[in-house]
Formats: structure tokens, C-alpha cells, sequence
């Protein structure tokens, strides 16, 4: 009898955590895939980004798709505030254009990817200036 409270409890944490981690996990594969990339770099990023606004972040990406790449504009911002040689910038534009994505960062993609990491750094003066910079390397 013990033995089926113990598996029976076993089975309700495992559906348990599949349950609560499912759309964090749904908003890290559609990046990770959109940039075939492994899903625990995603994981990092959303990891920094504090509960409130990592909760946020894959509420949208869930709920509307990444339609216009906010999420891996936002993934990939995160990756060059990490490192922000110009080699680096250079390997995820190529990335990006590999992916058939616009290697082109516009202000509003460099806005909402600012805002969801300004826990983990992120100063939101320092837009343009990112901007300017990853724009201009080719």
C-alpha cells in the first residue's frame, strides 16, 4: 500500500512540473527553433529576466507567436549585452539572416527587448546607442 502512495505521489509532482513549466517551455522552443538554437540558452535568458517580466515575456510569445520576432529580438539583444564584441554582433546577424530574419534592428524591437530585460541590465538610455552600434557593423 505504501508502495502506491509513493508512485502515486511521484506521478502528481511529474504532472505537476510539466503542468506549470509548459508554456515557459512552448515560448523557449518557438525561439530556440526560430533561431535552431538549444532551448537552454532561451532558458538563461528567461531565467534573467525576474519572474514579473519573464512571466510576461512568454504570456505574449505563447499567446500571440512570435509573428514579428520580438522574441528573438529580444533573445538575441540579450546575447549581445552579454557580449557586445563586434564578432559576436556579426555571428547573430548571421544568424539571424540564416533564419530568414531581418538582421535590421528598428527602435520599437530594441524597445520592447529593453523592457523585458531590465532585470538583468538592461538601461533603457542606452537604446539608441545600441542601436547605432549593432546597426552599424555588417
Amino acid at each position: 500500500m505504501t508502495w502506491y502512495i509513493l508512485i502515486g505521489v511521484v506521478v502528481v509532482l511529474f504532472f505537476g512540473y510539466k503542468l506549470t513549466t509548459a508554456k515557459p517551455r512552448k515560448a523557449a522552443n518557438i525561439i530556440a527553433l526560430s533561431l535552431g538554437i538549444k532551448r537552454q540558452f532561451v532558458d538563461n535568458m528567461l531565467s534573467a529576466m525576474g519572474p514579473e517580466r519573464g512571466r510576461l515575456f512568454v504570456q505574449n510569445i505563447v499567446n500571440w507567436g512570435d509573428k514579428d520576432n520580438c522574441g528573438v529580438y529580444t533573445f538575441v539583444v540579450y546575447q549581445i549585452m552579454k557580449n557586445d564584441s563586434e564578432q559576436n554582433i556579426k555571428w547573430w546577424k548571421s544568424k539571424l539572416i540564416e533564419n530568414n530574419i531581418d538582421p535590421k534592428m528598428e527602435y520599437s524591437k530594441a524597445e520592447a527587448a529593453f523592457a523585458y530585460l531590465k532585470d538583468s541590465g538592461a538601461d533603457r538610455s542606452q537604446i539608441d546607442n545600441f542601436i547605432g552600434v549593432y546597426n552599424s557593423i555588417s
